[in-house]
């Protein structure tokens, strides 16, 4: 996963962006959001989304746990959990009371570092 953005991939997210504005006000739905937002989004990130060692969908943390959407992984252990937050994607940047209510925040759960 490349460290600084090149300007291939500053591209894609500008062009993912566009895209998202587009769709703002549709009702794109989960799936669609996943493959036209989300998944590029990681791929310019340089995350390979076809690798679940790398990018894990569905996951869950344990038998009981609900999945989130994506699970990134590092060394084959996740550390970043990530439901997809829609609303918050298609909402733009936060708001303040002047121009509207704040966007919906947005949750991330680290998976706490091997000992």
């Amino acid at each position: 996963m490349p460290a600084v953005l090149d300007g291939a991939a500053r591209a894609s997210v500008r062009t993912i962006a566009e895209r998202a504005r587009k769709y703002r006000d549709r009702g794109l739905g989960e799936q669609n959001s996943k493959a036209s937002l989300i998944e590029p989004l990681l791929e310019a990130l340089g995350w390979d989304i076809r690798d679940p060692d790398e990018v894990h969908r569905e996951f869950r943390p344990t038998s009981k746990d609900s999945p989130v959407d994506y699970a990134l992984k590092l060394l084959r252990k996740p550390r970043l959990l990530r439901p997809v937050m829609l609303k918050t994607l298609l909402a733009g940047p936060p708001r303040n009371s002047a121009t509207g209510p704040p966007a919906p925040p947005v949750t991330t759960v680290a998976h706490p570092a091997p000992q």
